[in-house]
């Protein structure tokens, strides 16, 4: 025969039945699920309770039975034994069900444990995704500056153009100003050609007319007829210095139908071809001074001497007029030289800092790509981990339901084997009435 004792639970006080064999053992509370190992109280002997079954009685004083009681008995017995594995079947299943209760329990707190954790990561998350915030807003400030830098570069590029475009105008002008300095060299080339082919014919006629003047005057009064025939010499050949003269004055137009064209093209060409054309004209008054000091060597060799002296007088005036035209040209040249170096220096100051330009906004522009790039990079990070904290929620919820659900279930479950064993106690109780009797 089983016995059973009375214990009370270390956490609610509320009093337990249990067999003796668990003495010692852990099990569960099954108003409170706490687990304790099983002690004795002391008024052990006093609270034992005799497990269900038939008293022995005494065979003198038993009545007589019929077969038909014994047979009941039998079966009651038989019945009584049923209930009793029966009842200690349902009672260890309800410890295992406590236990698994109270795993279920600690599940509950892991998982809520879990819960706080992820509540917290989020918290970390969202603190992440507002630095990443500012790290965007960092972000577009260097998008600003790199747009600024880029203007810098596209007015960097606009200097490179309007400084191509000045060497392209200083290359004009020097192409002009060497055209225009070809030019007054040939004309003060043509103009000394010039000068001297009439200073050699002046020479030339002077010598020979005052040749001919001696030859005259030593044989005046016995050649005058011949005289007259030199006289009518002199007249033609005085009419071919006119036709030169005429010849000379279409080459002067010439000369300053170029120096026309040449004040077109630069004002210094224009003062130096007007100084030319002062020289031509004071040439050709030369010229017209010869002519008339020619009409006039019948008369006197002194105007001849004179037309000599002033033919030296305007050569000296056309040398010097040659050397001031050779100081202006190297002024020119000079000036150009210096305006030359200057846009030199400045294309070489703008190339520079078009260079300087250039590598700060390439730095900038590889430093903002390399922080969007980790910006990126970070923004993916959280993005991942958010998906993973989301998939974990989701599982957590998903656990957590079919946790509370499994646990309504099994709690529904242990109240209906909590009501099948007060059904069958109170059935044992029933069935057992009658023998106390």
């Amino acid at each position: 025969m089983s016995e059973h004792v009375l214990i009370s639970c270390n956490q609610c006080q509320r009093e337990l039945r249990v067999r003796v064999n668990y003495l010692g053992q852990k099990v569960v509370c099954n108003h409170c699920g706490h687990l304790f190992v099983a002690e004795a109280r002391e008024d052990f002997n006093s609270v034992s309770i005799a497990s269900v079954g038939v008293a022995e009685q005494n065979p003198a004083e038993s009545p007589v039975r019929t077969e038909v009681q014994e047979q009941e008995i039998q079966q009651l017995k038989e019945e009584l034994c049923e209930l009793k594995t029966e009842n200690d079947r349902l009672a260890s299943r309800f410890v295992a069900a406590n236990y698994q209760r109270v795993s279920l329990h600690l599940r509950a707190e892991n998982l809520e444990s879990q819960l706080r954790q992820a509540i917290e990561h989020i918290r970390l998350v969202q603190d992440d995704l507002a630095a990443c915030e500012v790290v965007r807003s960092e972000a577009n400030r260097l998008r600003v500056e790199a747009f600024a830098l880029r203007d810098a570069a596209m007015h960097a590029i606009r200097l490179e153009d309007e400084l191509q475009r000045l060497t392209k105008q200083a290359e004009e002008q020097r192409v002009e100003y060497e055209e225009s300095a070809a030019l007054n060299a040939r004309l003060q080339e043509e103009a000394e050609t010039l000068a001297k082919e009439r200073e050699q014919s002046y020479r030339t006629d002077t010598t020979r007319l005052r040749g001919e003047l001696t030859g005259l005057r030593a044989s005046l009064d016995a050649q005058r007829l011949e005289y007259e025939g030199k006289l009518a010499r002199a007249n033609l050949e005085l009419d071919q210095v006119m036709i030169e003269r005429q010849k000379a004055s279409s080459e002067l137009e010439v000369i300053k139908g170029e120096r026309d064209r040449a004040l077109s093209e630069r004002d210094l060409a224009v003062i130096e071809r007007d100084r030319l054309a002062g020289e031509l004209k004071q040439l050709g008054d030369g010229l017209t001074a010869a002519h008339e000091e020619i009409h006039g060597l019948g008369e006197t060799l002194a105007g001849v001497a004179l037309d000599g002296v002033r033919l030296e007088e305007e050569r000296e005036f056309v040398s010097q007029l040659r050397n001031e035209m050779h100081t202006l040209v190297k002024e020119r040249e000079r000036f150009l030289d210096e305006q030359l170096e200057e846009l030199s220096e400045k294309r070489e100051r703008l190339e520079l800092e078009r260079s300087a330009v250039n590598s700060r906004w390439d730095r900038d522009r590889q430093d903002g790509l390399a922080e969007l790039q980790k910006v990126a990079g970070q923004l993916a990070s959280i993005r991942r981990e958010r998906d993973d904290l989301f998939q974990t929620l989701q599982q957590t919820r998903r656990e957590f339901e079919a946790f509370k659900n499994r646990r309504l279930d099994e709690n529904e479950a242990q109240g209906n084997r909590e009501r099948e064993l007060r059904s069958i106690i109170k059935r044992l109780q029933a069935a057992r009435q009658p023998f106390d009797k």
